[in-house]
């Protein structure tokens, strides 16, 4: 994502950017074998933290981690097969990877555009100033807004918030001194945070120089054990955050505070034809909520070639099972694929005289 002269228009957090990629859109429904645009990356498997809300809290941490040099030659299978970008996130903390910098140099050295998710605390300068230029956009999972609650829902340790604070100050001046058109911003979690502090952190963030700040509604896997109950009132509440924002700070609550229960008008996920993620042991799976779910395993990396796994039997089978077993409608509210997946069965759904557009 480019530098936002008018973030409010140029930053999309929702929705899709499928119809910019209308190419991979029509040899899709054309039929023909497609690999994913966007490829999420899980390096590692373990946290230096352990959030309250953690949407991987159901899968074991393990001291995993995705080998070097297979990673190297994963990303070189990508540009081939026409992967677009990769998100190093997922179900650990990327920056515990020993060579994550190395790994975010190469890819973008490729030619993929490459972003990071990360709670910040080791995106320290000695690490941003060797990666920044490499990077699309980082964004910071922050869930509080002073150092005592930061440690209670991060479970962290006593320092990190205020560690956090510098490292994010080091980022913005090194954007700045660079003129780097990566996008930097930040994302809350909500559950049931006091208001003042979501907005204390808005404001203080404003302040360093980040490009935006989100607040997300907490989405329960069904997996997990962690909940919250989110109130109309709640919602109304968080709604009001966007009026701290400016003409370079932008300030959003995301789709799923106005609507909570997304009304899925398809009736099969498409979408992971268009994406994929990889756990730190290699396995590939459809998405976030599926993974590490063995069922729905297309393959790992160590065994075959992503081709070798996209084109195989064990994908072909599990696709099949999703489209005839998977019940959109119980999928994890306010899904990543929902829109991508609205999309796709428009398109599939043709409707009578098409020409009056």
């Amino acid at each position: 994502m480019q530098a936002m002269n008018n973030p409010k228009t140029q930053l999309v957090l929702d929705g899709t950017k499928l119809m910019y990629h209308l190419d991979h859109v029509n040899r899709w429904n054309q039929g023909k074998d497609i690999f994913p645009i966007y490829v999420e990356i899980s390096p590692v498997g373990y946290c230096n933290q352990s959030c309250l809300f953690c949407a991987y809290e159901y899968l074991s941490k393990k001291p995993m981690m995705l080998e070097y040099s297979r990673m190297r030659r994963l990303l070189r299978e990508f540009i081939k097969l026409g992967v677009k970008s990769v998100f190093y996130s997922g179900e650990g903390e990327p920056l515990l990877h020993p060579d994550i910098v190395s790994l975010i140099r190469y890819s973008r050295s490729l030619g993929l555009d490459c972003a990071l998710n990360t709670n910040g605390v080791l995106f320290r300068k000695e690490v941003s100033w060797q990666i920044l230029k490499d990077l699309s956009w980082v964004r910071f999972s922050i869930n509080a807004g002073n150092s005592k609650s930061y440690r209670k829902i991060h479970r962290a340790k006593d320092n990190d918030f205020e560690q956090l604070l510098v490292n994010l100050e080091d980022a913005v001046r090194l954007k700045r001194q660079q003129k780097l058109e990566v996008s930097l911003g930040v994302q809350l979690v909500y559950i049931k945070q006091p208001y003042s502090e979501i907005e204390k952190l808005a404001v203080t963030l404003r302040k360093i120089g980040l490009d935006y700040f989100t607040v997300k509604q907490f989405n329960k896997h069904p997996l997990s054990s962690f909940n919250v109950s989110i109130t109309q009132k709640d919602i109304e509440r968080i709604k009001g955050i966007e009026g701290l924002g400016n003409k370079d700070f932008y300030v959003t609550a995301r789709e799923s505070f106005e609507q909570p229960l997304v009304l899925r008008r398809y009736e099969k996920c498409y979408g992971f034809d268009f994406f994929a993620e990889i756990k730190c042991n290699g396995g590939v799976y459809p998405c976030g909520p599926l993974l590490g779910i063995s069922r729905y395993c297309y393959g790992n990396i160590y065994k075959n070639t992503f081709k070798d796994i996209w084109l195989g039997p064990l994908r072909r089978k599990v696709v099949k099972d999703i489209h005839g077993k998977l019940d959109v409608q119980k999928c994890m509210p306010n899904c990543r694929l929902h829109h991508i997946n609205d999309f796709l069965w428009r398109l599939k759904q043709v409707p009578q005289h098409v020409n009056f557009i």
